[in-house]
């Protein structure tokens, strides 16, 4: 198999990485057919796996138990080299490029002998490698993660960390677990670092020349006005040689939550802590609660004060200059002095109403969600009624799931399919047309199919005010009920001696049974 090139993007966190990943996992068949390829065995769109391929032992061990990992730390890793080998072998001869994307890698591959475990273990596929990484002034990344932050269960009132913080290395950006809730925090810990280290871009950047050689870097600036056509998904395609058709429509994803449901939230996790004890596993409402915050108030946070952004900044001067002087000499500064955005006054805490009207809120989308699962599992059950033949017991079913949620959607649909098919037959029949005369299209044709005898349900015959009268009338008159039961009678075959004797020993045999006395035929 000839050797390709690997470009790999090491995030960091609070950079876009998320809109990066699900861009490039969206369009594997077309990025193929341009020469590049987005591999599965790492992770579906998050490369999770390839942090841990460089990682300290612990940690990258930790990082395949979040995975759903069970084996030792080296079967996995030789299970994921015979995946990748697989798909690599697999790809078209025309694929030069292969791009990974995770932005764990720049936190827990943090030394130069971690970024060689990573180098070794993708040698053998690849001869060439770039190191894409897009790097945030650090006030802006301390922000932007305060979410994050409380998220994973913090409780602080301030947004930026102290001077002496340890920075807790989560670093995801909020959905890392493959396929899993999309705001669970799923490495707090693993990787811990003193602030002032952990945002030394410089540092980081050097641990990976260590191994792949300073040619191979491309650092990026995240800040819009340093973005190629001033849109970060622009940017990153240009920077690997893509089409640049691969930007259109882009989207940001993992904003910020508004003061108010950030506010409810550190209040939670305070009451939680309290409750449960600091570094106790949250709750399971917590992902149900998490997932309400976001859908309601997604939107642009707290900020502090202009003055404390300065001060946090400046912690990083002698870092920052560095970082020009060895990675951005073009650059007169390597991030802008621009602080305009924050506030001079310090600006009030939600309050106590607007966190309250944040809880309700959250509140009543869980009574929403729980009626959408039921109307939801309604509606499963009547599809596998359809399946199985049973009209009559899908529309029941469906009809429940109206009664759960009334707006459900997806029990609409079902019941105007429903009806449609009902319809449709009934029409056949009318008309003498068969399936092969009229066919029903394809995408209703199993539902067609389990339909026999729908009409029944559907559509039952309507009956005019005369005939409903007529109806309740014979329920409700005996000597009507009577009647009908001698035009019955009298349309029955009569029965031989010997056959009405028999029928009455039967009958006194039932009464025996009853404790009654046998009665005269």
């Amino acid at each position: 198999m000839p050797k390709r090139k690997a470009i790999i993007h090491i995030g960091t966190a609070k950079t876009g990485s998320t809109t990066i990943q699900r861009m490039l996992a969206g369009n594997r068949e077309a990025l193929n057919a341009d020469g590049f390829a987005y591999p599965r065995a790492p992770g579906r769109n998050n490369h999770m796996k390839l942090a841990a391929c460089g990682a300290e032992p612990r940690t990258a061990l930790r990082m395949m138990r979040v995975l759903g990992e069970k084996d030792e730390l080296g079967a996995v890793l030789e299970r994921l080299r015979r995946d990748l080998d697989a798909e690599f072998s697999a790809l078209p001869d025309g694929v030069h490029t292969v791009i990974f994307s995770n932005e764990h890698c720049y936190s827990k591959i943090n030394s130069p002998e971690a970024a060689e475990r990573l180098r070794d273990f993708l040698s053998p596929w690849f001869d060439a490698f770039r190191i894409v990484v897009y790097l945030r002034r650090q006030d802006e990344f301390a922000v932007s993660r305060y979410t994050t932050r409380l998220r994973a269960g913090g409780h602080e009132v301030s947004v930026l960390p102290s001077a002496n913080a340890i920075f807790e290395a989560a670093d995801d950006d909020e959905d890392s677990a493959e396929e899993g809730d999309a705001t669970t925090n799923v490495l707090t810990g693993s990787t811990t670092q003193p602030i002032s280290r952990m945002l030394d871009w410089s540092i980081m950047l050097d641990n990976w020349a260590a191994a792949f050689g300073k040619p191979a870097l491309q650092p990026r600036i995240f800040d819009r006005s340093a973005f190629e056509g001033g849109d970060l998904v622009l940017d990153f395609v240009r920077c690997c040689g893509l089409p640049e058709t691969y930007a259109q429509e882009s989207r940001s994803l993992n904003a910020s939550l508004r003061p108010e449901a950030q506010e409810f939230l550190r209040r939670y996790n305070e009451a939680r802590a309290k409750a449960f004890g600091e570094g106790v596993k949250p709750p399971k409402v917590d992902a149900a609660l998490k997932n309400a915050l976001t859908k309601h108030y997604t939107g642009s946070g707290r900020l502090p004060l202009r003055e404390d952004a300065e001060a946090f900044v400046a912690r990083f001067a002698d870092a920052n200059r560095r970082l020009r002087d060895l990675y951005f000499p073009d650059r007169e500064q390597v991030f802008s002095t621009d602080f305009s955005k924050y506030p001079v006054l310090a600006e009030p805490l939600p309050p106590d109403a607007a966190v309250l009207e944040v809880a309700l809120r959250v509140l009543i989308g869980d009574a929403e969600s729980a009626s959408a699962e039921a109307a939801d599992a309604a509606v499963q059950r009547g599809e596998q009624f359809l399946a199985q033949g049973r009209p009559d017991k899908a529309a029941e079913a469906i009809r429940e799931a109206l009664r759960i949620s009334p707006n459900f959607g997806r029990a609409k649909r079902a019941m105007r399919t429903l009806e449609r098919s009902g319809r449709a037959r009934l029409h056949d029949a009318a008309a003498g047309v068969g399936d092969a005369a009229n066919p029903e299209p394809e995408e209703h044709r199993p539902v067609a199919v389990a339909l026999e005898g729908v009409a029944s349900v559907i559509e039952k015959p309507k009956l005019s005010p005369e005939e409903r009268a007529a109806r309740r009338e014979r329920r409700g008159d005996p000597a009507a009920e009577a009647k009908a039961a001698d035009a019955g009678a009298a349309e029955k075959p009569k029965l031989s001696l010997e056959e009405r004797a028999a029928r009455r020993e039967r009958r006194a045999e039932r009464q025996r049974q009853r404790g009654a006395q046998p009665g005269a035929d």
